[in-house]
C-alpha cells in the first residue's frame, strides 16, 4: 500500500505543472487513426478494402467498457477465444486465432515492435488501460512481418495522453489501483508520462500480487521527418495459481479439490521486470516515396517458479515442478520504404530480430498430504539443476506490391526471404548434455485479389468488396526457457492458407458486414506431450483449422455501437503420433484440438455518449470443447456477461464495471508446460474506479 500512496501524492504534485505550454513552427505528429488499418499491409487502408479477415477495437470502445485485461480487450472481437489465466500468469490470456491455440502462434506487437523478441510474447507489457486501438488481422502473415506472424497479428498501439488525469480503483478480491497520467502537444512536439501501481490478493488462495508500470513517450520533428520515442520499465510479481489435473475421460477433478484449489507450492512465483524502449522514425522523401524504422531493445529478469500436481490419491498429492531465472534481451530492427507510383503501393524493407537467454534452474518431484500444510518451494530437498543458454537471430528482406489497374480490382502479391539461426546449450546435474545448433531457411508469400463489387456507391450501400488470399509461412519451433528436460531443437512449423470473404459497408458507414472462410494448414506444430514420464515439447505432425467467421456492426448514431459476430471452427490434428514409453504408441489423428470451441459467439452494445452517463453490455457464447486431444470428454456450453456503467461529473467520471457476472466457472486453456492441466476461469467481480481529469 504504501507504492499506492507514494504514487498518489507523486500524481498531485505533477498535476499542477503538467499542463505547460509547448512552443514551435512545425505541423504536429497526428496520433494513430482510428478510422484505418496498417498492421495488414504496413500502409493505412480502410478495413473494407484489405484483403485480410481483421478487426479494430477503438480507444473509445475500450474506455467505454472499462477493459482492465488484454482478455477484456478482446472479448467483442469474433472468434477470438481470450480468458485469463495460462502459464504466464492468472491476468495473461492464451488466445485463439481460426481455432489455433497456442501462445507463440501470433505476433503480438506493440507500437510496431514485437513484444518477447523472437521468443514468446511478453504481453505482461500490455496496460490494457493505456491502448489507443487495437487491430487484430487473422491468417499467417510472414510474407509481411516474418515468420513469427505464424496465424495471425494482435497489433497493440499505445495512447498519447493529451490531458492530466490521476485515477483510483478498487473491487473483488483485493484489487486496488492507483494511476496516473499526463501529457501535452502542440505544432512541434508531443509528449506524455503514464504510472500505475496494482495490488491483488487474487481469488484464490495464495495467489496474490502486485504490478507496478511506467511509461513515458517523446514525439518530435526530427531531419524532415517525424520521430517516436517510447521508454517503459515494468515491475510485477504474483503467487502462482497452478492449473488443476482434469480428468480427461469424466471432466471431474479429484475429490478434495475444487475450482477455488491452489496445488500450488509456497513461494512458486511469476515474476519479471523489464525495461525498454521503442523509436518509431517517419520520412517523406517526396510525395510518393517515404521511409519508416522501427526499433526496439527490451530486457527481461524473470522468475519463473511453477509446481503442478499430476494425481491425487487418498489426499496425496504427487507432482513435479521447475524454478528458474530466465534473463532475456532482444532487439528488433526494421526498415523499409514505401513507394507509390501510378496505381501501386509498393513496400520493401528488411528487418532483424536478435535474442539471447541464459536460464538457470532446477527440475523437481513433489510429494504432499492435501490434508497437512503446504510444503515450500525451498523445502525441496532433491532437484535435478539445469543450466540453459540460446541466441536466436530471425532476418529477412520483404517485398510487397498493391496493384490496382482499375478501380473495381485491387491484386496484392508478396514475398519474404527469412533466415533463422540459432544456437543453444543445455546442461543438467544427472550427466545431460547438449550443444545444438539450427539454420532454416524459407520463402513466406502471399497472394491475393479485392474485387469492388460496386461500380458506384448506392443510396444504401457504400462498398461491397470481395477478396480472395492464398498465404505461406513458417516459424521457429516454440521456446520454453523453464524446461524439464532437454527438448532439443524441434523443426520449424510451416502453414498455408486459403481465405475468402466478403465485405459490405452501408452508406455512412453506419453499418458493416464481413463473412470470411478459411482453410489452414500446419506442419510440425509444437505440443506438450508426456514421455517416458516427463512433459515434453514434440512436433505434432499435420493439423488442419478450417471455418467460417461473420461479424457485423452498427452505429445507428455516432454515440452507440453494436457489435455481434459468430464462428465455426474445425480444429483437427490431422495427423498426430507419438511414442510416451516404450512399446507405447498414441494416435490423435483426426481428432479436435483440446479445448477450441467449433462454435462461439459474441454481442456487445455500447453506449459513449458525448455528455452525460454511457455504459456497454458485452456477451460471449462459447460450445462445447475436447477435454483433451483423445476426445472422450466434451465439456459444456456457457456464457459469459460482462457490464459497465459511467457516470460523469464534471471533471470527474465514476465508472463500475462487472465481469463474469453470470459467474460461470469452466476450464479457459490447457498448460503448454505440463500434459492434462487445465486453468480456472475466476468468478464474479466488481469494479469500481473514480478518476479527474485536470
Amino acid at each position: 500500500m504504501k507504492r499506492l500512496f507514494l504514487l498518489a501524492s507523486v500524481s498531485l504534485v505533477v498535476c499542477s505543472s503538467a499542463s505547460l505550454p509547448l512552443h514551435g513552427q512545425s505541423a504536429p505528429i497526428p496520433p494513430a487513426s482510428e478510422q484505418v488499418v496498417v498492421t495488414a499491409t504496413r500502409l493505412p487502408e480502410d478495413p473494407v478494402d484489405l484483403p485480410a479477415d481483421s478487426t479494430v477495437i477503438t480507444g473509445a470502445e475500450l474506455r467505454a467498457r472499462g477493459v482492465r485485461t488484454l482478455a477484456d480487450a478482446l472479448a467483442t472481437a469474433e472468434g477470438v477465444e481470450a480468458f485469463e489465466g495460462s502459464d504466464q500468469g492468472r491476468g495473461i490470456p492464451n488466445v485463439s486465432l481460426w481455432g489455433l491455440k497456442e501462445f507463440d502462434a501470433y505476433l503480438v506487437e506493440l507500437d510496431g515492435v514485437p513484444l518477447g523478441g523472437t521468443y514468446d510474447p511478453d504481453l505482461q507489457q500490455i496496460d490494457a488501460r493505456d491502448i489507443d486501438r487495437i487491430e487484430i488481422v487473422r491468417g499467417p502473415a510472414g510474407a509481411v512481418h516474418g515468420s513469427t506472424a505464424f496465424a495471425g497479428v494482435i497489433a497493440i498501439y499505445s495512447s498519447n495522453a493529451s490531458a492530466t488525469r490521476a485515477e483510483i480503483s478498487g473491487g473483488s478480491f483485493g484489487d486496488r489501483e492507483v494511476r496516473f497520467s499526463t501529457g501535452a502537444s502542440n505544432s512541434d512536439r508531443r509528449w506524455s508520462l503514464s504510472a500505475s501501481a496494482n495490488e491483488s490478493n487474487g481469488w484464490r488462495p495464495r495467489t496474490g500480487g502486485r504490478r507496478d508500470q511506467l511509461s513515458a513517450t517523446w514525439g518530435n520533428h526530427l531531419a524532415g521527418g517525424s520521430l517516436k520515442l517510447r521508454l517503459f520499465g515494468l515491475d510485477q510479481r504474483e503467487d502462482y495459481g497452478s492449473p488443476l489435473p482434469v480428468d480427461s475421460d469424466l471432466g471431474t477433478l479429484p475429490e478434495g479439490v475444487d475450482f477455488r484449489s491452489n496445488l500450488a507450492l509456497r513461494g512458486t512465483e511469476i515474476a519479471s521486470r523489464d525495461f525498454g524502449f521503442t523509436t518509431r522514425y517517419d520520412h517523406p522523401i517526396s510525395s510518393s516515396l517515404a521511409l519508416t524504422n522501427d526499433f526496439g531493445y527490451t530486457h527481461r529478469n524473470r522468475h519463473l517458479a511453477r509446481s503442478f500436481v499430476d494425481t491425487v490419491d487418498g489426499g496425496a498429492a504427487q507432482g513435479a515442478g521447475t524454478d528458474f531465472r530466465p534473463q532475456h534481451n532482444d532487439l528488433f530492427e526494421d526498415l523499409r520504404l514505401a513507394w507509390a507510383p501510378a496505381q501501386h503501393q509498393l513496400i520493401v524493407g528488411a528487418s532483424v530480430a536478435y535474442g539471447t537467454l541464459r536460464s538457470n534452474g532446477r527440475r523437481f518431484d513433489l510429494a504432499y498430504d492435501l490434508g497437512g500444510p503446504v510444503p515450500s518451494i525451498d523445502d525441496i530437498p532433491d532437484a535435478t539443476g539445469i543450466r540453459l543458454s540460446d541466441r536466436r537471430t530471425f532476418a529477412g528482406i520483404y517485398a510487397e506490391d498493391e496493384w490496382t489497374p482499375t478501380r473495381r480490382i485491387t491484386a496484392t502479391g508478396a514475398v519474404r526471404y527469412d533466415r533463422d539461426i540459432e544456437h543453444r546449450s543445455f546442461d543438467d546435474t544427472d550427466g545431460g548434455s547438449s550443444r545444438l545448433s539450427r539454420q532454416d531457411g524459407a520463402v513466406s508469400g502471399r497472394t491475393a485479389v479485392v474485387v469492388r463489387l460496386l461500380e458506384q456507391p448506392s443510396a444504401s450501400l457504400r462498398d461491397a468488396n470481395f477478396h480472395f488470399v492464398v498465404n505461406r509461412t513458417f516459424k521457429p519451433a516454440a521456446f520454453n526457457p523453464t524446461p524439464q528436460s532437454d527438448e532439443g531443437l524441434l523443426a520449424p512449423e510451416r502453414s498455408r492458407s486459403v481465405e475468402a470473404g466478403v465485405k459490405i459497408a452501408g452508406t455512412g458507414r453506419l453499418w458493416d458486414l464481413d463473412v470470411t472462410a478459411f482453410d489452414m494448414h500446419l506442419v510440425n506444430l509444437v505440443v506438450v506431450a508426456d514421455v517416458n514420464g516427463i512433459p515434453t515439447r514434440i512436433n505434432a505432425g499435420e493439423d488442419r483449422f478450417r471455418g467460417a467467421e461473420l461479424a457485423a456492426q452498427l452505429h445507428p448514431t455516432d454515440e452507440v455501437t453494436i457489435r455481434a459476430g459468430y464462428a465455426q471452427h474445425d480444429p483437427r490434428l490431422v495427423r498426430l503420433v507419438f511414442t510416451p514409453e516404450p512399446g507405447v504408441i498414441e494416435d490423435d489423428s483426426g481428432h479436435l484440438a483440446e479445448l477450441v470451441a467449433r462454435h462461439t459467439a459474441n454481442l456487445a452494445l455500447i453506449y459513449a455518449p458525448h455528455r452525460g452517463p454511457g455504459g456497454s453490455v458485452t456477451i460471449q457464447a462459447v460450445g462445447p470443447r475436447a477435454l483433451d486431444r483423445d476426445n472422450v470428454f466434451m465439456t459444456k456450453a456457457y456464457t459469459m456477461l460482462n457490464a459497465s456503467l459511467f457516470v460523469p461529473a464534471g471533471p470527474g467520471r465514476f465508472e463500475l464495471v462487472g465481469n463474469n457476472l453470470l459467474n460461470k466457472r469452466f476450464y479457459t486453456t490447457d498448460s503448454e508446460l505440463q500434459d492434462g492441466q487445465r486453468y480456472i476461469s475466476a468468478p464474479r467481480s466488481l469494479l469500481g474506479r473514480l478518476s479527474w481529469t485536470f
